[in-house]
């Protein structure tokens, strides 16, 4: 008897809910980003497994989103455009469904990489603005999608890009490219060299190299994560 009334309390929640029809849109087919969205990328900057399930509004609606594989950008999604954009949590109480806000970003424009850092009880945001518009054809960009500080150098001239942070270069052509000889470092103690490589491409090309973490091996004869980073070229 104690547990038939035990199964009857533990699916009562669920028949309520069921009865109130869930306002999560599932499977949703994302639409591809054009000049009425705003579309970005979604990466977890925390340490660990504990990522949390965030949903964003679709009109009356929410849609899952997922953060990206570690070292990957993952899945661009296009949502209305619109100068913010909110994340929220999905929660149960007494059998009724409802979304509180968990972060909100500011959007610069309509191409985007979200971060976000738990700090404490809150999640931190981060926003990288990937747009044309922002880094041009025939430019160049490194980009910072680590949790922390790290230095670039170009022509011996150091930078320190803080999480998110874009440094931008508009390199001379060398033939039929447009390059430059670019050095990252980790600066978490002593600055250290990392990688030392060339960056850009053609006058019709942009070149943009996302940094997700400077870690350096303790020997040389432990050969180094490339994975780390992301060169892309795109037109």
């Amino acid at each position: 008897m104690k547990k038939l009334l035990l199964a009857i309390l533990t699916t009562l929640p669920l028949l309520c809910l069921s009865a109130e029809k869930s306002r999560v849109l599932e499977n949703y087919s994302w639409p591809k980003p054009n000049a009425n969205t705003t579309a970005f990328h979604l990466i977890w900057l925390g340490e660990g497994n504990s990522q949390p399930a965030l949903y964003t509004q679709v009109g009356e609606y929410y849609a899952r989103v997922h953060f990206a594989p570690k070292q990957q950008l993952g899945e661009k999604y296009a949502v209305a455009k619109n100068k913010k954009i909110s994340l929220f949590y999905r929660k149960l109480e007494d059998g009724k469904e409802y979304f509180e806000k968990a972060a909100t970003f500011n959007a610069p424009s309509n191409s985007l990489v979200l971060g976000i850092i738990p700090e404490k009880e809150k999640l931190e945001t981060k926003v990288a603005d990937i747009s044309f518009e922002n880094i041009p054809i025939g430019s160049s960009a490194i980009i910072n999608l680590s949790p922390y500080r790290i230095g670039a150098t170009y022509k011996n001239k150091p930078h320190f890009l803080n999480p998110f942070e874009i440094w931008k270069a508009d390199f001379p052509m060398r033939g039929k490219y447009k390059m430059g000889l670019i050095s990252i470092f980790d600066t978490r103690k002593k600055p250290k060299l990392m990688i030392q490589r060339m960056l850009g491409g053609t006058e019709s090309e942009r070149a943009i190299l996302y940094v997700f973490s400077t870690n350096i091996p303790e020997s040389e004869s432990i050969p180094l994560d490339t994975s780390q980073i992301l060169p892309v070229v795109e037109n």
